[in-house]
C-alpha cells in the first residue's frame, strides 16, 4: 500500500459505490462547493476593477496613476493566468487519474453545464422577457390610451 492518505493499492475497491445515496449526497455537496468556489475569481476581479478613477489635475501624477493602474492591471492578468494554467493542470491531472468511465460522466456533466450557461440559460431569459413585455403591451394599452387622451386634454 502507499504512503498516501488519499492513495491505496484498495482504493479501486473502496471507490465502488454501495448506495445511491450516499452518491448522491456527494454530488450535491461537491456542486455546493465547486459553486462557492467559482465565485471567488469573478468576485476579486470585480474588485479590482471597480476600483474608482479620480481626477486628477497635474498632468505629472495623472501619468503616475494611469501607469499604475497599467502596472496593477498587468499583474491581475498574470495572477489571472496563472490560475487559469492551474485549474487547467487540476482538470487534466484529474482525467489522467480516474477510470475512463468517470471521465465520460464529468465529460457529460461538463457539456451539460456549458450547455445550460451557454445557450439553455440565455434562450429561457430571452422567451421569459419576451413573454413579460407582451403581457405588460397588451395589457398596458388601455392606460396607453388613457394617458394619450390626458396628454391630448392637457396640450388643448
Amino acid at each position: 500500500q502507499s504512503s498516501s492518505m488519499f492513495l491505496s493499492a484498495a482504493s479501486f475497491a473502496e471507490c465502488q459505490e454501495t448506495d445511491f445515496w450516499v452518491g448522491a449526497v456527494r454530488d450535491i455537496m461537491i456542486a455546493i462547493v465547486s459553486s462557492i468556489l467559482a465565485i471567488v475569481p469573478p468576485a476579486c476581479l470585480l474588485l479590482v476593477y471597480r476600483r474608482p478613477i479620480g481626477y486628477v489635475e497635474d498632468q505629472q501624477a495623472r501619468l503616475r496613476k494611469v501607469h499604475r493602474r497599467i502596472i496593477i492591471d498587468r499583474i491581475v492578468m498574470c495572477v489571472a493566468g496563472v490560475v487559469l494554467a492551474f485549474f487547467l493542470l487540476l482538470c487534466v491531472s484529474f482525467l489522467a487519474n480516474v477510470r475512463p468511465s468517470d471521465t465520460d460522466h464529468w465529460f457529460l456533466s461538463a457539456m451539460v453545464t456549458l450547455l445550460k450557461a451557454w445557450l439553455i440559460g440565455p434562450l429561457m431569459l430571452a422567451t421569459a422577457w419576451a413573454m413579460f413585455n407582451t403581457c405588460c403591451v397588451q395589457r398596458s394599452k388601455p392606460v396607453l390610451e388613457t394617458l394619450e387622451l390626458v396628454f391630448e386634454a392637457h396640450q388643448a
